[in-house]
């Protein structure tokens, strides 16, 4: 789609973004687990670019518009959707690319067909680029060529049986031969993709990885763990279920083939993770928590660090139940766990892994502090994101020291709004002028433009509750310099938001005047 009209980008964008919305909106009642769709509408683009000519685009969607405009017309749109939908399946197939990915074809398919039957029915669609799509065919009719935009990346028509493909779309050969060299190899850009279905999709494809990885175990709970492997890829979420309940019950019971006791209990506290990892994918986090907290009991007691990535991933199960339907003894629940997994990974021992723990236990304190308006649940969060700043550091661990940093600020604002101590203000401004360090503005200019501009809210909330004209202007100069990055980064969305903040910023600075501070004013 984005190929069929490469000179208008916001229209593709926009159907795009309307055909993902559409099948969001409808998975549930294809009965597909959610992931398994974000997984394939995620790698179909990538799919789409190598295994179809763009010339069947652009002969399909003219013919099928044709076919829609007149009645009498033999080729419809479905008829062009199924067909370019068929085209591209095989050509993955042939190149493995289904089976290399772990994608279903079937769903694909469904997937495929529904984005182009939209594009095909888009009347509005062609209606404005079909100054565009006219250009191209009179030239091809003329036998003139048509220049690329930019030089071809790859070779898009190695394999594509061009005779083959006119039949199908009852075009001339050879003018369908002109058409493939004049568009196939223009190159086409990027368009945004909803962050879940990003999430999901990697989700999935780390199940995909993790199922397939040989960890040992019984004879019999691997052989089953590989068909639960198979009905995942097949998108039978229930099926993969079942039989990793059957292998995992092979592990803690069946000794008979001689596999050591240790062996087995790590391999059926994986198979407990992988059961707990299906039911992340469908937005089950409670029943997910359980599952990680029976992997962990499964372990050896030995095993601490295993033992400390379950509780991890318990933990994050429950942060995830709370993140999403607001449920606040979830999150209760999470910070003792993370409390849990600290002890398995002591400061003396693994100070990474402790920060770490501690890193998310005062994110969950934080959340939960929120939540209540608890002032002493942020000061717990403030005391574990102190203690991560011992251990962290800006050479060795930037991220999480960064992470650390901006965190403790919110914590500090947030303190701040309950309490009404405003020198809480102050020391969030340094936590964030410290995390700055991390995000060279050069390297990092968005995680830099997001903190320059937190730092702007800090100012000016300080500003205000002092009535302090200079901290009001160093915000609004901190927010400008943020609004200036995020539309050199074509930032569009969050730009609009920052440049509405700043106008408000700086209307309601011109009502204010210096005021003595107390202390003058008293001495007076």
């Amino acid at each position: 789609m984005r190929r069929l009209a490469q000179a208008s980008p916001g229209d593709v964008a926009s159907l795009v973004q309307r055909v993902t919305e559409d099948i969001v909106k409808s998975w549930p009642h294809q009965q597909i687990p959610f992931a398994v769709v974000a997984n394939v509408l995620e790698a179909l683009p990538e799919v789409m670019d190598a295994h179809r000519p763009s010339s069947s685009t652009i002969v399909g969607a003219l013919a099928a518009s044709r076919g829609l405009k007149h009645a009498s017309a033999s080729v419809s749109g479905e008829q062009v959707s199924q067909k370019v939908a068929s085209d591209i399946i095989l050509k993955a197939r042939q190149a493995r690319t289904f089976a290399t990915n772990g994608l279903s074809e079937p769903l694909a398919f469904f997937l495929l067909d529904c984005l182009y039957l939209h594009v095909l029915s888009d009347r509005k669609f062609f209606y404005r680029n079909r100054r565009l799509l006219e250009e191209h065919f009179a030239a091809l009719g003329t036998g003139q060529g048509v220049q690329p935009a930019a030089p071809p990346q790859r070779d898009r028509l190695a394999g594509i049986d061009l005779p083959g493909l006119a039949e199908a779309h009852a075009v001339p050969a050879e003018l369908l031969e002109k058409a493939a060299a004049a568009l196939a190899e223009t190159p086409c850009a990027e368009t945004a993709i909803v962050p879940k279905l990003v999430e999901k999709a990697r989700d999935f494809k780390e199940l995909l990885a993790q199922i397939r990885e040989e960890i040992g175990g019984s004879a019999g709970a691997v052989k089953l763990r590989e068909q639960a492997a198979e009905m995942l890829a097949m998108c039978d979420l229930a099926e993969a279920d079942r039989l990793l309940g059957r292998a995992e019950v092979q592990d803690l019971t069946g000794a008979g083939d001689g596999t050591p006791m240790p062996v087995r209990q790590r391999s059926a506290s994986h198979t407990r993770t992988l059961r707990g990892r299906i039911e992340e994918l469908v937005c089950h986090y409670r029943l997910a928590a359980a599952h990680y907290a029976v992997a962990v009991r499964c372990l050896p007691a030995n095993d601490r660090e295993a033992r400390w990535l379950g509780q991890m991933r318990q933990a994050r199960a429950l942060v995830r139940q709370s993140e999403e339907i607001g449920d606040t003894a979830a999150l209760e629940e999470a910070t003792q766990i993370y409390g849990e997994a600290a002890l398995q990974q002591p400061r003396a021992v693994a100070p990474k892994q402790w920060a770490a723990t501690e890193l998310s236990r005062a994110n969950a304190l934080l959340m939960l502090g929120r939540q209540l308006a608890d002032p002493e649940r942020i000061k717990q969060a403030l005391r574990h994101f102190t203690g991560v700043l011992e251990i962290c550091t800006m050479a060795e661990a930037p991220e999480d020291w960064a992470m650390a940093n901006l965190n403790l600020a919110e914590a500090l604002r947030q303190l701040s709004d309950l309490t009404g101590r405003h020198d809480l203000l102050e020391q969030a401004a340094t936590s964030l002028r410290a995390a700055m360090k991390a995000f060279d503005r050069g390297a990092r200019p968005y995680e830099w433009a997001t903190t320059r501009s937190r730092l702007g809210d800090v100012l000016w909330a300080r500003g205000l509750a002092l009535a302090d004209p200079q901290l009001v202007a160093e915000a609004i100069d901190a927010k400008t310099a943020a609004l200036d990055e995020l539309d050199a980064l074509d930032r569009q969305d969050e730009a609009a938001l920052l440049r509405g903040e700043l106008e408000r910023m700086q209307h309601d600075a011109e009502r204010l005047t210096p005021v003595e501070p107390p202390d003058q004013a008293e001495s007076a």
